[in-house]
């Protein structure tokens, strides 16, 4: 009874109450042109995907969109594409999967050559994946920081032979997170080196990207006690980040407006993107389960609890 106090006073009253009688929470992945502020449309086809981490990539004057598709069969996330058009969203197609979670499918551009680096924190190392034939075959090309729990990573300078990374370290059963960053370097079978990122290295809820680097802007996702990926934040790159990061801008949930469609409940987003036409952006929301109960009680039983 203690637990179940200390866990509604951390969700909040309404969301405790949701939680508690059925509702869960689940993502899925919008997108409007940029000129379009009334509202964005959200990807409903939900029955077998949830869908986050929309990180639009253009390439030969198409919008392809990258994303995180959680398999509701196995409770993992695979990566999977798509396309957004005046006709709306294309149906996103799985292309790559492991038997671990991915999420955050980073891609970039290097001597012509397109890479992937999707979060692989599960698996206690960072994968590089190379593009073999845009935008369905990517083979692995380098594994690296083994033992090491990165998150959301994404490009934040180039020379001519290293990339630097951005990427985040979990506090252990918390929200909160701090950066870290590191080099590969292509002239050296993809050698890595940490670096130091910033002089704060203190736990907190905001030190996590949120998509890649937008007009010389960190794109980072704040979480709350009770929210994991409550809203979208954009600070001032800086090569040293002070404890508080000097914020521009916030998309909050109250600011997502959807056109025409079943999704309510809003609750959070925690990633954005952009190209020359279109924004993307995440959305929480809380889904009614007539089953949740059930199958958690199936689920400990079957784990012998």
């Amino acid at each position: 009874m203690e637990n179940l106090i200390r866990k509604m006073k951390r969700l909040g009253l309404k969301l405790g109450i949701m939680k508690g009688i059925g509702y869960e929470a689940e993502f899925t992945c919008a997108f409007r042109k940029k000129e379009d502020k009334e509202g964005f449309i959200a990807y409903e086809e939900l029955e077998d995907y949830w869908y986050a981490d929309p990180l639009i990539f253009q390439y030969e004057n198409e919008e392809y969109v990258f994303m995180e598709a959680f398999e509701r069969s196995t409770g993992l996330g695979r990566i999977a594409v798509s396309q957004v058009g005046e006709e709306g969203w294309k149906s996103p197609e799985i292309i790559l999967k492991e038997n671990f979670h991915l999420s955050f499918p980073v891609i970039f551009e290097h001597r012509g050559i397109l890479y992937m680096i999707p979060e692989t924190s599960t698996a206690d190392k960072v994968i590089l994946y190379e593009c073999k034939e845009f935008p369905m075959k990517w083979e692995k090309r380098a594994e690296f920081l083994q033992g090491r729990k990165l998150v959301d990573i994404v490009p934040v300078g180039k020379e001519e032979s290293t990339v630097t990374f951005l990427a985040s370290e979990c506090e252990k059963d918390s929200l909160r997170v701090r950066f870290q960053a590191f080099t590969i370097n292509f002239d050296s079978n993809c050698a890595v080196e940490l670096k130091e990122y910033n002089c704060c290295q203190k736990y907190n809820f905001i030190s996590r990207n949120g998509g890649v680097m937008v007009n010389g802007q960190l794109v980072l996702q704040k979480s709350t006690q009770a929210v994991y990926g409550y809203s979208i934040l954009f600070a001032k790159s800086d090569e040293v980040l002070p404890c508080n990061v000097d914020i521009i801008r916030e998309i909050k949930p109250a600011d997502i407006k959807l056109y025409n469609n079943k999704i309510k409940h809003i609750i959070g987003t925690h990633t954005y993107s952009c190209s020359e036409k279109y924004e993307l952006v995440d959305i929480q929301y809380m889904r009614f389960n007539k089953t949740k109960w059930i199958n958690r009680y199936c689920e400990r039983r079957k784990n012998g609890k």
